[in-house]
């Protein structure tokens, strides 16, 4: 995958920008009837893999912000329908996986997948991911040492 700079990223906006970031496993604290008053002012959320599509669609629909994510090395498994076997993308919301977006002058680059450690799904060698580009800020599934510069 290509990782090219968006033309022209805005600045950041004057103060903070504050992102929810989810992984792994679904928080009762953020999938609850509690979403929008606790989370309502975030300017967008990050799912970091791992995470079944209802999740990462609920709050793209409770929150009303962009849901940007990448796929861990356990999303085959979380995405795939039982009754036909397809895989079923999160509704609404934006892959970053080997791709560069620009969110309120933040550049966001995302690496889905894990270290390979066995021969499934979504696993790459530290060559591999080294291939698929050097980025300022990395979204991944799980930690690499010296992916991020």
């Amino acid at each position: 995958a290509n990782c090219e700079l968006p033309a022209a990223p805005s600045p950041l906006r004057e103060g903070t920008v504050k992102i929810l970031v989810v992984t792994d496993a679904v928080d009762s604290a953020v999938y609850s009837a509690l979403t929008k008053q606790r989370f309502g002012d975030v300017s967008c959320v990050i799912g970091c893999g791992d995470l079944p599509p209802y999740y990462l669609e609920y709050l793209v629909t409770v929150l009303n912000v962009p849901v940007y994510y990448v796929r861990g090395n356990h999303d085959h498994e979380l995405m795939t329908r039982a009754d036909d076997g397809e895989l079923q993308l999160p509704g609404g919301c934006i892959s970053i996986d080997g791709r560069m977006v620009e969110h309120e002058g933040l550049i966001i680059a995302g690496l889905g997948g894990s270290p390979r450690y066995n021969r499934k799904q979504d696993q790459y060698t530290d060559a591999a991911q080294r291939l698929r580009g050097p980025v300022t800020l990395l979204i991944d599934c799980a930690r690499r040492i010296g992916a991020v510069r």
